[in-house]
């Protein structure tokens, strides 16, 4: 799997083997700035310039979640090694710490 987000507002995700555009994914509504797939390779995380964290099914492009709390653009996301925390940073100059749905 290979998993693109663009300045066009869309997420992409691609299957490598056979070459194919499984789903565009199309909820931000501004800038995709950082993307991250939890360990079990089961969870996108996307965060955008839209203030939002979404949180998606990787297998199926569903969108489980969107969070919200940061008071300007989101810049950057990580989740940790046993999937269960999430950490964003956003340029209000705060880093949230939140617990993976």
């Amino acid at each position: 799997t290979l998993v693109s987000g663009s300045t066009d507002k869309t997420i992409k995700i691609w299957n490598l083997q056979t070459l194919e555009l499984k789903f565009t994914l199309t909820e931000h509504t501004d800038f995709l700035n950082y993307l991250a797939i939890s360990p079990d390779s089961k969870t996108l995380v996307s965060v955008s310039y839209d203030k939002t964290i979404k949180i998606w099914n990787l297998q199926t492009g569903e969108l489980k979640t969107t969070l919200t709390g940061h008071n300007d653009r989101i810049i950057c996301v990580a989740i940790s090694p046993d999937g269960k925390t999430l950490v964003s940073g956003s340029f209000d100059k705060t880093i949230k710490i939140w617990r993976m749905p």
